[in-house]
């Protein structure tokens, strides 16, 4: 799998103009920040 980081901020783009869903969900994006919260006060 490839990925661009130009592609994520077209899709930020493209959610905000209403003109696609993101392709980054939000339960997605707390999953990842609880992970990261419990290394560093681990």
């Amino acid at each position: 799998m490839t990925s661009d980081i130009r592609d994520f901020y077209r899709n930020v783009r493209n959610v905000i103009l209403n003109k696609e869903e993101p392709k980054v969900k939000l339960p997605e994006v707390m999953r990842v920040m609880k992970l990261m919260e419990a290394i560093f006060e681990s």
